[in-house]
């Protein structure tokens, strides 16, 4: 996760927001719905970053697996949250369906998070 954070901070994040300014300059509306969706994805990769970060320290420590639990459920309510709203703007099935596969692909990572936590937490018991 922290790998994906660190690159979803340098692509999505700071690509988008140039992006996005890129189009304000010449389209005004339509630029700051691409920096929208840019600082969203800059937060999910920070959010990435300190899940992944906060796992890889208490992974020994299975009191605190239901934290680590709850941080990739949030993890993945941002993965669909954003799907949705990258998905408001198309109109044709074929991109909508790219990006659920794709949105399929980025959720498998906090699912093996959570998975992992579940495991963690069942070793108090």
């Amino acid at each position: 996760m922290v790998i994906v954070g660190i690159l979803g901070v340098v692509v999505y994040g700071l690509l988008d927001l140039i992006l996005g300014y890129a189009i304000i300059i010449d389209k005004e509306t339509e630029g700051i719905g691409v920096i929208v969706i840019g600082i969203l994805y800059f937060a999910w990769s920070v959010l990435y970053i300190i899940s992944g970060v906060y796992g890889f320290k208490s992974c020994e420590n299975a009191e605190k697996a239901k934290t680590c639990y709850i941080l990739g459920t949030i993890s993945m309510v941002c993965i669909v949250f954003i799907t949705m709203l990258q998905c408001i703007g198309q109109a044709d099935a074929a991109s909508i369906a790219k990006q659920s596969v794709m949105t399929f692909i980025t959720a498998l990572i906090p699912s093996f998070y959570m998975y992992g936590a579940m495991l963690n937490s069942k070793e108090i018991k």
